[in-house]
């Protein structure tokens, strides 16, 4: 699946951001990942008028995207999902961070912790979420820093990689 997140004209320059979702499943824990962000920059995100630069982070919806894990015991099992990104062509002031914004919904005994901040997604795998037990319709939102007119012509493109463990 790939997701436009960033297309931008001003004064000439084109910039395209891809932002592709990779699913990884190991054990008997699955994922699922659900959702798209996209939009497009132009002179209304400029800071202060022609000549400005332009704001450089954006922000998807709240519940922009969603997660449900899936194929485990309603409440039993623990499981914990990592997050990193796979750079195709990525500028390197970019910085793409994660966040949960909801629990989702899962059996009463079920639990899901962590993401409640932003985390900025690196190219090492980190803990995002844990929980225990069978989770649905986790919202997720994205956001992008570093952004400026500033960058060179071109298109940019990263993957976040979601790994699935049970344990």
């Amino acid at each position: 699946m790939v997701i436009e997140i960033l297309s931008k004209k001003i004064v000439l320059k084109s910039i395209l951001l891809f932002l592709g979702i990779f699913f990884i499943k190991t054990v008997v824990a699955g994922i699922l990942i659900i959702g798209s962000w996209g939009f497009s920059i132009n002179s209304a995100d400029l800071i202060s008028g022609a000549g400005s630069d332009i704001n450089n982070s954006f922000v998807s919806g709240v519940n922009q995207m969603m997660i449900d894990v899936t194929d485990i015991h309603p409440f039993r099992v623990n499981w914990r999902i990592d997050v990193r990104k796979a750079d195709v062509f990525w500028d390197s002031d970019f910085q793409l961070f994660i966040a949960r914004t909801g629990d989702g919904t899962g059996h009463k005994r079920a639990t899901i912790s962590g993401g409640l901040s932003y985390q900025n997604i690196t190219d090492i795998a980190q803990t995002f979420i844990s929980g225990t037990g069978k989770r649905t319709a986790v919202p997720i939102q994205l956001k992008l820093e570093g952004v400026t007119v500033q960058l060179p012509i071109g298109s940019y493109s990263t993957t976040i990689v979601y790994t699935i463990t049970e344990f």
